[in-house]
């Protein structure tokens, strides 16, 4: 089971990054911890239940540097979930620290030939604890990387509760009108995420402080009873992205107040609230919803076959991600569904406009920004639960020279 459920964790978190990085990036941060913390349950499974030593060789220390980037992944996160956006500074060369100086120690260890794995494979499956008499870093100690890395993530966890429960107290999550159901949401998740993430790191803890203070250990690190409940845990946290969904879109904030000086008479004139972000979140996301309405009525962008929800985020100038909360919360549309209502609108007028002797309804239907004849029959079928000539019979016009 463990084996199933870090496979099919790390399968999750691949396809979260892949396919929610247009919508927010910040979701990359949030793959990548799974992924980590899915790797190292791997490990624990290859060292417990006797497996093969060609794949525990290959899993086994090479990516043990990797754990210490869960907690800076973690702290990223959370500043791009609580800002709405996402900024890297000089300081944050400094939670690269410990990964660097274990990714140094551990590169004699990287290099060695695979037969020198192997054999410390082979040496683990016969018994675990073998594990306190070879030598994997040459800077931090087995003992030190035991209880430096879970106590470093647990800090991070905290930390990151810390960050975010102020947030709550500057911006309370409460001011959302429309979007209160997705605030609560985004609480309910980041608490249990970081809850579990917690617990995890504690069970590692509590094995590596009761491996390291045993001089002559008969067991490995991780027995079975802590890698079972560790593997619940893990199986928990891409469950918990198909319960929240909306979590991708994180906590989208109107922008900040600005100024612009009116040339006519020198005063400066506030462009857009100074009340607290959060609070004036349903106007600013209204307007967002009229903007992306009244680009598609005048614009008629949609025309365009190629025409993409980048495109829209561009011509507006609001973020990408917000475009999408809008789409998905306010105007309750998929961007999709929303263009190819419009397109099938467009047909529709042009249907009954044109004059069918020197149009074809193809033609029209390409005309409309859709790519194909069959994208344009099935949309136009799926919109309005006709075909282009029915909706021209009902509409009392000759369709002689066109076919369904």
């Amino acid at each position: 089971m463990i084996l199933y459920v870090s496979i099919l964790s790390i399968i999750l978190s691949a396809l979260v990054a892949i396919n929610n990085w247009k919508v927010n990036r910040s979701s990359i941060f949030l793959s990548l911890i799974l992924i980590i913390i899915s790797v190292f349950t791997l490990n624990q499974y290859f060292l417990n239940e006797q497996g093969s030593a060609f794949w525990l060789a290959i899993i086994f220390n090479n990516f043990a540097p990797f754990w210490y980037l869960a907690g800076p992944l973690l702290f990223w996160y959370t500043r791009a979930l609580t800002k709405d956006k996402i900024r890297f500074y000089r300081s944050d060369l400094l939670h690269l620290i410990p990964f660097t100086i274990h990714f140094i120690g551990n590169l004699p260890y990287l290099f060695s030939p695979f037969t020198y794995k192997l054999e410390i494979a082979q040496q683990l499956l016969q018994n675990s604890a073998n594990l306190k008499t070879i030598s994997l870093n040459w800077i931090i100690p087995l003992e030190v990387n035991l209880i430096v890395r879970p106590t470093l993530m647990m800090l991070y966890a905290l930390h990151a509760i810390q960050m975010f429960n102020r947030r709550i107290r500057n911006q309370p999550l409460e001011g959302y009108t429309f979007t209160e159901t997705h605030g609560d949401q985004i609480k309910r998740w980041f608490f249990t995420f970081t809850g579990i993430l917690l617990l995890l790191s504690l069970n590692y803890l509590i094995a590596g402080i009761q491996f390291s203070n045993i001089e002559s250990p008969t067991r490995g690190i991780y027995e079975l009873p802590v890698a079972l409940l560790n593997s619940f845990l893990i199986a928990i946290l891409p469950i918990l992205l198909l319960v929240f969904p909306n979590v991708i879109y994180g906590l989208p904030r109107s922008p900040k107040s600005n100024t612009k000086t009116d040339s006519s008479n020198g005063i400066k004139k506030v462009l857009t609230p100074t009340a607290d972000p959060l609070q004036s979140n349903s106007s600013y996301f209204q307007e967002v919803a009229e903007k992306i309405t009244q680009n598609f009525e005048n614009e008629k962008p949609f025309l365009n076959v190629d025409y993409s929800i980048e495109d829209l985020a561009e011509s507006l100038d609001i973020p990408r991600h917000h475009i999408y909360y809008c789409l998905n919360s306010v105007i309750g549309k998929k961007f999709t569904t929303l263009k190819t209502i419009y397109r099938v609108q467009h047909a529709q007028k042009l249907l009954l406009d044109a004059d069918l002797s020197r149009f074809t309804i193809d033609s029209i239907g390409l005309e409309s920004g859709f790519a194909s004849r069959s994208n344009f029959y099935s949309a136009f079928k799926e919109v309005t639960g006709l075909t282009p000539t029915e909706f021209l019979v009902q509409n009392g016009k000759a369709v002689s020279t066109t076919k369904n």
